[in-house]
């Protein structure tokens, strides 16, 4: 059981590429709660895969925050997924740091590097972050620190994605827009 568990979570996050609807995804919070990425369908949501003692994540949740509070009321929605060991203990010191009070879960370690296996993009370059369309497409791929032009311009960059998605017309069925 638990290894047909970990395939589907496995499933659903290799399914986050570029141009390719996101495949449904939980995130289960401490608490009890769990989303799912099919719940914020119609948001602009950004999803970042993060280490809780990851001070380049710790930026990234700051400024995520900030972002939840400026957009939020037009339509985008951060998240978080924890995936190192120490998340359970590590979680309470995160949010301390970051002010963060957007829906941010944990999954396990293994999750994330299956995830990163069996995907395009490189393991070990935390934050990872998926800008994801109000369609449910994932739209833009960040690995910080690996890629030094986003981590030097990624306030600027994520500002831009999320603006440019949300001032774009919601499609309809069909392909046509409102």
């Amino acid at each position: 059981m638990r290894v047909l568990a970990a395939f589907v979570a496995v499933a659903a996050l290799a399914a986050l590429k570029p141009g390719a609807p996101a495949k449904e995804f939980s995130i289960p919070v401490p608490g009890g709660k769990t989303y799912r990425l099919a719940d914020f369908k119609g948001k602009v949501v950004i999803l970042e895969f993060l280490l809780t003692h990851c001070p380049a994540c710790q930026n990234t949740g700051r400024l995520l925050q900030q972002m939840q509070d400026e957009y939020g009321p037009r339509g985008f929605q951060a998240l978080g997924v924890a995936v190192d060991a120490q998340a359970a203990t590590g979680m309470a010191n995160y949010l301390n740091l970051t002010t963060a009070t957007f829906p941010i879960g944990i999954r396990t370690e293994n999750d994330f590097k299956a995830f990163a296996e069996l995907s395009a993009f490189e393991v070990d370059k935390f934050p990872e972050i998926f800008v994801i369309d109000r369609a449910g497409v994932v739209r833009w791929y960040h690995g910080a620190p690996g890629d030094e032009a986003f981590l030097y311009n990624e306030e600027r960059l994520l500002r831009s994605e999320v603006e440019m998605l949300l001032a774009a017309k919601p499609a309809l069925a069909g392909g046509k827009t409102k």
